[in-house]
């Protein structure tokens, strides 16, 4: 007897792994709506023609019927959505020092992974603009119908170690300003005009260093 209560044990841990497997193989965000996708069909029921519904809706006409609609997603990105990611690799043994054991796992934000949407924003030509990021930004992209006179641009507020920000445009800025709402912050090689070229590349990008306090020029 023990042994059989030892084998189904077995044979229910060996379906539990064999499921999550499956699971991951499959994917476990398969049934989420997509960010600016439409609704569609998680899952379809097969063989309904001539079936009887249980809630009313009568018989069914056609050889499968929709059992999980998936709703519309969301129209953009916002900066403020978050990814499940783990700590460390599961191929690696053992986990790095002060990680734990298998499985540990984080919520990483938009900014750690450099995924943050850029902010298009009008400039009128002929006026002095400033311009205050938000924490959910990723950048600018000035728009303007003609040369940009004065332009000046406020980094993210409390940044986290390594997140970037760009700043772009359509048109030349003859005076750009870039400067940091964080305390003591440094703007390293802060530009002073931002000149368009179908050419060459042009635009700025910044990283933070937390250790140094300061947004360090990438381009």
């Amino acid at each position: 007897m023990l042994t059989r209560y030892r084998s189904a044990a077995v044979a229910a841990i060996a379906l539990l792994i064999t499921s999550s497997v499956l699971l991951a193989a499959s994917g476990n965000w398969n049934t989420q709506p997509i960010i600016e996708g439409p609704s569609y069909c998680a899952s379809t029921v097969t063989g309904i023609t001539g079936q009887t519904g249980i809630t009313g809706q009568g018989q069914g006409s056609g050889a499968t019927v929709c059992q999980n609609q998936i709703p519309a997603g969301p129209t953009a990105v916002t900066g403020t959505e978050v990814i499940l990611a783990d700590l460390y690799r599961p191929d690696v043994s053992p986990p790095a020092v002060g990680l734990g054991a298998q499985p540990q796992s984080a919520l990483l934000t938009m900014a750690s992974v450099n995924a943050l949407p850029l902010t298009v924003t009008t400039v009128l030509s002929q006026t002095t603009t400033v311009l205050n990021a938000a924490a959910t930004s990723g950048g600018f992209v000035l728009h303007s119908t003609n040369t940009m006179t004065k332009v000046t641009v406020n980094l993210p507020p409390a940044p986290i170690d390594g997140q970037q920000f760009a700043i772009a445009a359509d048109q030349t800025v003859t005076t750009l300003i870039v400067s940091s709402n964080t305390f003591g912050a440094v703007i390293s090689q802060a530009p002073t005009v931002l000149t368009v070229s179908t050419t060459a590349p042009y635009g700025y990008r910044y990283i933070w260093n937390a250790a140094l306090t300061q947004w360090t020029r990438l381009q």
